[in-house]
């Protein structure tokens, strides 16, 4: 079962991703980012780019992805409507995550 709930946060809208993969849990955070900036209707769901991110735990590796959407939003103006595709590999050096956004 996948769940993306929203509710206020103080510093604007916050959101929480349930779903029973790792790789679930990335994908409706994209969603998730997509839908406070954006009426996610407005986006064609294409894969547009390949996405590789290194953090120091799981928690770091989703930050570090969101904030590379982020980054890709800002320079590039993309938006992501999900991803494709999603590995992602811990080790006690740390966390790893591949994946193809759509956008």
């Amino acid at each position: 079962m996948s769940r993306l709930t929203f509710f206020d946060h103080d510093a604007d809208e916050g959101f929480e991703a349930e779903a029973a993969t790792l790789a679930g849990i990335w994908d409706l955070s994209a969603q998730g980012l997509l839908t406070v900036m954006t009426d996610p209707a407005n986006v064609r769901r294409e894969d547009v780019a390949r996405i590789e991110v290194e953090g120091l735990d799981l928690a770091d590796l989703l930050v570090e992805s969101l904030t590379e959407l982020l980054f890709r939003f800002e320079v590039d103006g993309l938006l992501t409507a999900g991803l494709n595709d999603v590995t992602i590999v811990q080790t006690d050096e740390g966390a790893h995550a591949s994946f193809q956004l759509l956008g």
